[in-house]
């Protein structure tokens, strides 16, 4: 599913950002961000700084928990909204019926279709 492609993606995506924030390897010097922007964040000489292992963990751990809680209640409401849909076109489908037998003037058919 492309779906779980894209979290494994954008998961992957989180790790190697965070470990650049940890490490500082060069990922963040490729010039993405302009330069005033950056010394603005920070005041270390060489700015973005780094933060060190366990700041660097706590901002993946809390970067993953947002991302998959996020995806949790996004996936929950779709379930949810995917059943109301159904449901009302049962609804629906049970209406028409019920319209068709009163425009034939077929009580019991229509009744029977309000009672099941």
């Amino acid at each position: 599913r492309a779906a779980y492609n894209l979290i494994a993606m954008l998961s992957v995506w989180i790790c190697i950002s965070s470990s650049e924030q940890a490490y500082r390897w060069g990922l963040f010097d490729v010039n993405l961000i302009p330069h005033s922007v950056r010394t603005e964040v920070c005041d270390c000489a060489s700015p973005p700084c780094a933060v060190g292992l366990l700041n660097g963990l706590s901002s993946l751990g809390k970067a993953s928990f947002v991302f998959l809680l996020d995806f949790y209640f996004t996936r929950g409401f779709a379930y949810n909204l995917r059943k109301e849909k159904q449901s009302m076109q049962n609804v629906i489908t049970a209406a028409e019926w019920i319209a068709h037998c009163l425009s034939r003037f077929d009580l019991t058919s229509a009744e029977a279709a309000i009672t099941t």
